[in-house]
């Protein structure tokens, strides 16, 4: 909680009213920074109105079949007991939260476009209309959709359908 509330001050401090908060395949740190932000106050420690509280947007970064990874951001108002039900509709296994470590991420393997991930979201009618995806695009690394030639990363091994 202390990381929490200090990150809402960074953010403040840097002028930032609003954060989206990411991690692989997970919500676990979200409920936190929800927490501290509509516990934040006033330099003076009034409270704030709902309309001056920092805005959080839950979100999670979804490693694809593509491959390529895709940040995936939630409406600020989407509830937190949705939170399972989205990663149950993406085949995501969580940890209980009173385990001490999170699962290690794994590919969605049965995901092989954005489209495709979008189709999956939609089936359900409580994540429909409710987030955006954004593709990873900065050209580095295996995960984003901007890439050298696949023989020049992978070899021959991917079959040059990368290009």
């Amino acid at each position: 909680m202390a990381y929490a509330r200090k990150l809402i001050q960074a953010c403040r401090d840097k002028g930032i009213n609003s954060i989206a908060v990411t991690d692989h395949h997970c919500m676990a740190f979200l409920p936190f920074i929800r927490r501290a932000a509509a516990e934040e106050t006033a330099a003076d420690g009034s409270e704030l109105s709902n309309t001056d509280r920092a805005v959080v947007f839950p979100g999670m970064e979804l490693t694809l079949g593509v491959p390529c990874q895709a940040i995936l951001i939630f409406d600020a108002d989407f509830p937190d007991d949705m939170f399972a039900l989205a990663m149950t509709a993406l085949t995501i296994d969580q940890n209980r939260h009173d385990e001490p470590k999170i699962r290690e991420v794994q590919q969605l393997a049965h995901i092989q476009s954005l489209k495709q991930l979008k189709d999956e979201l939609d089936k359900h009618s409580y994540l429909k209309d409710r987030y955006i995806v954004l593709p990873n695009v900065t050209g580095e690394g295996q995960f984003s959709l901007l890439r050298r030639p696949a023989r020049e990363i992978h070899g021959d091994a991917m079959g040059g359908w990368l290009h």
